[in-house]
C-alpha cells in the first residue's frame, strides 16, 4: 500500500480505462498532490473509505455501479459530505448534467479533456472546495459559541417579512427553525405582554429614525417558560440597503442571580 502523506490534498481518479487513469496521473503528476486511483464504482467507494480524499474524479460510465450511483454512496460517508465529486463524462446532454448536480456532484467535466487546462481546473476546484471546508468548520465553531454563550443573532433586509436568524435564536424563542420562519409579527406574539410597548418602542425606532437600540424584555415561549432577554441592534446600510443586524442574549440565570441577591 502506498504511503499517503496527510499534508498534501488527495485526489481519487475512477475510471474503469487504464489509459485515462494514467493521463489524468501524468497531467496532475507533482509533489504538491496524492494521487490513487480506482477502476470501478465499487472499488471507489472502498477507496474513498481508506483515504478520505479531497477531490475525486469520477467517471459516469462504469460496469457495475456507475458513477452516478457511486456519487450517491460517497456522499453517505462520513467524510463524503465536504469532499468535492466531479463528475467526467462523455455525456453532455442537460438531463445528464442536471442528474450529475443531483445526486451531489460538485461539477462536471467532459470527455475528451482538455489536458492543457486540466491540471490548473483541478487546482482550482481543490482551492475552492477548501475554502468551502473552512468557512463551513468557521459557522460550526461560531454556531458552537453561540450555545455556550446563549446568544442568538438575526438579521432583517426588509424584502422580505421573515428575519434570517441562528439556530441559537430559535432555540432561545423556543421555536423549530424546521417548521417557522421568524418575523416581527411573531416576535412580538412571544414577548410577555408587559413588555411588548419596550419592544415596539425600540423597532419603530430603528425602523423610522433609524436608531440602534440596546433593549431587555421577556419572551415567552409555547411551553409558558419565561426567558429574558437582552437584545441589542444595529441599523445599517450597505450598498444603499438599510439593515438590522441584532444578538439575543439569555440573560435568565443573571435576572434570577440579581433578584437572590436583592
Amino acid at each position: 500500500m502506498t504511503d499517503i502523506k496527510l499534508s498534501k490534498p488527495t485526489i481519487l481518479i475512477v475510471d474503469d480505462d487504464p489509459a485515462i487513469r494514467l493521463l489524468m496521473s501524468h497531467a496532475l503528476s507533482g509533489s504538491d498532490l496524492n494521487i490513487i486511483e480506482a477502476e470501478s464504482g465499487e472499488q471507489a467507494i472502498e477507496k474513498f473509505k481508506e483515504y478520505s480524499p479531497e477531490l475525486t474524479l469520477l467517471d459516469v460510465t462504469m460496469a457495475g455501479i456507475d458513477g452516478f450511483e457511486c456519487c450517491t454512496e460517497i456522499r453517505k460517508l462520513p467524510n463524503g459530505s465536504h469532499a468535492a465529486i466531479v463528475m467526467v463524462t462523455g455525456l453532455d446532454q442537460p438531463q445528464d448534467i442536471e442528474k450529475a448536480f443531483h445526486v451531489g456532484a460538485t461539477d462536471f467535466m467532459t470527455k475528451p479533456l482538455k489536458w492543457p487546462i486540466f491540471s490548473h481546473r483541478v487546482r482550482y476546484i481543490l482551492k475552492a472546495n477548501q475554502t468551502l471546508r473552512e468557512l463551513s468548520l468557521h459557522k460550526d465553531m461560531l454556531a458552537n459559541a453561540q450555545s455556550i454563550a446563549h446568544l442568538g443573532y438575526w438579521q432583517w433586509d426588509f424584502k422580505t417579512p421573515a428575519f434570517q436568524c441562528s439556530d441559537e435564536l430559535y432555540r432561545l424563542m423556543g421555536l423549530d427553525p424546521q417548521q417557522q420562519d421568524i418575523t416581527y409579527a411573531g416576535t412580538l406574539r412571544c414577548v410577555h405582554p408587559e413588555d411588548r410597548t419596550t419592544f415596539m418602542n425600540a423597532m419603530r425606532s430603528a425602523l423610522h429614525d433609524k436608531k440602534s437600540y440596546d433593549v431587555e424584555y421577556r419572551i415567552v415561549r409555547k411551553n409558558g417558560d419565561i426567558v429574558n432577554i437582552h437584545d441589542r441592534t444595529d441599523v445599517t446600510q450597505n450598498f444603499g440597503q438599510w439593515m438590522l443586524t441584532g444578538t439575543l442574549h439569555d440573560i435568565t440565570s443573571r435576572k434570577r442571580s440579581e433578584q437572590k441577591i436583592s
